[in-house]
């Protein structure tokens, strides 16, 4: 099975998944707590990239050059650093406030789980997969019986992503061990955690200065998708609008998800060497696909909000149409930004980010005061347009792709397509 095939089923079985656990989440919490929700999980987003350090992008980069020795030294790096950070909590827990200490360790599973599944989705893309299902159905089941016998608190809400968190890390943990271990000698576990340790002291294989460019890049995206909830919270716009516009931003990711198909692809083939014109034609393939998806979800999308979420949400399928309209921007971003990742052409591609989140954050400075949710949505417009033209001009410059061939899908991309598909039916 194709990865792009085999990256969609994962992907389908993500967002349904994904949208369950919100539908339960929202009818679970009400919008008051659903917005209380959504300020610890977008600050435990942030904390855990700042956390990462960038060494999720700067792996691209190292497994691309030197192959699949990195990965144990990676493994090991994250495990041990996860481990520091969660005995700190610990000694710190009663000198932090309840509802800090919870974004903290949210934070730590987060980034565990990001960097382990980062891994895994270069070494084993159909494991990573797996992976990802397998922490979306933990996190439904946890939900769903929260809803049933626990009465509504945030505090079991995280507890859910905590789970889910802590199975894709075990089986993610689980897949990039047997990709390297697997095909060359069967050695322990334990043994490949030392090995990496090994390799991870002796140097060359983990740099955090060279990974710095990689976390300013990492987190300036991260903060890019999350200021505006950060900042309407800030700005205490009213806890009944600010759930009903995070339920409207989830569902937007949700769909928006479906260019993550071709992001996770390319992730994987551009850190093994994949070529430019593989990134130029999944760019506008996804473009193509996000839009038919968007324009769907304009036509019927009001009537399975207002059915799944309830009445009280209804005003969130308005939200999500504005929120859509800034995310399309960003879908070269995804894809074409981790073949500069991977090919050491990362400085364009962190320029267009910095100046993106420095208008992000002033022009919602300046309009949610004012205009509030509506003020936040003409902020994410105006700086993830901004990012994803400039991303689209660098990778071309770099590479000699024409803007056409990475922004317009053709009838020869439909015919291919159509190909690909029916040679795997038919097999």
């Amino acid at each position: 099975m194709s990865d792009y095939i085999f990256t969609a089923l994962k992907k389908i079985s993500v967002i349904l998944l994904g949208l369950i656990s919100s539908v339960l989440l929202a009818r679970y919490l009400g919008p008051e707590l659903r917005a209380e929700y959504a300020i610890v999980v977008n600050a435990a987003a942030v904390i855990s990239v700042v956390l990462g350090l960038g060494v999720t992008g700067s792996f691209q980069s190292y497994r691309r050059s030197l192959g699949r020795s990195v990965s144990a030294a990676h493994f090991s790096f994250s495990i041990i650093s996860c481990v520091a950070l969660t005995v700190l909590l610990l000694i710190l827990w009663h000198f932090i406030k309840p509802f800090y200490a919870l974004i903290i360790a949210a934070s730590i599973s987060q980034l565990l789980r990001m960097q382990l599944q980062s891994y895994a989705l270069i070494e084993d893309i159909r494991g990573a997969a797996v992976s990802s299902f397998s922490g979306g159905v933990v996190e439904v089941l946890c939900v769903f019986l929260f809803w049933l016998f626990f009465p509504e608190s945030v505090f079991w809400g995280v507890f859910a992503l905590f789970l889910k968190n802590f199975f894709i890390t075990i089986l993610s943990g689980y897949y990039i061990y047997s990709a390297c271990v697997g095909g060359v000698k069967k050695e322990g576990f334990y043994t490949f955690f030392l090995e990496g340790s090994r390799l991870l002291f002796e140097g060359g294989k983990v740099s955090i200065f060279k990974s710095f460019p990689y976390f300013l890049l990492t987190v300036l995206i991260m903060i890019n998708y999350k200021a505006d909830i950060l900042m309407l919270a800030y700005f205490n716009v009213d806890a009944l609008i600010l759930g009903a516009f995070s339920v409207g931003v989830i569902i937007a990711e949700y769909l928006w998800v479906f260019s993550d198909i071709f992001k996770d692809v390319q992730i994987s083939r551009s850190s093994r060497g994949g070529a430019a014109a593989d990134s130029a034609f999944s760019s506008r393939v996804a473009l193509f696909v996000t839009l038919v998806v968007y324009i769907f979800y304009a036509l019927f999308g009001r009537f399975f909000v207002v059915f799944f979420f309830g009445d009280e949400f209804s005003s969130s399928f308005d939200f999500s149409l504005l929120v859509l309209a800034a995310n399309f921007f960003m879908v070269p971003c995804k894809i074409l930004g981790s073949y500069l990742i991977s090919s050491g052409g990362i400085k364009g591609y962190l320029l267009a980010m910095f100046i993106s989140v420095f208008l992000n954050v002033t022009i919602n400075g300046c309009l949610i005061p004012d205009y509030g949710v509506y003020g936040a949505v003409i902020s994410s417009v105006i700086s993830y347009s901004f990012a994803g033209l400039c991303v689209v001009f660098v990778f071309s410059y770099r590479t000699g792709e024409k803007l056409a061939d990475v922004l317009f899908f053709n009838l020869t991309d439909l015919r291919n397509i159509i190909f690909l598909f029916r040679s795997k039916l038919i097999r």
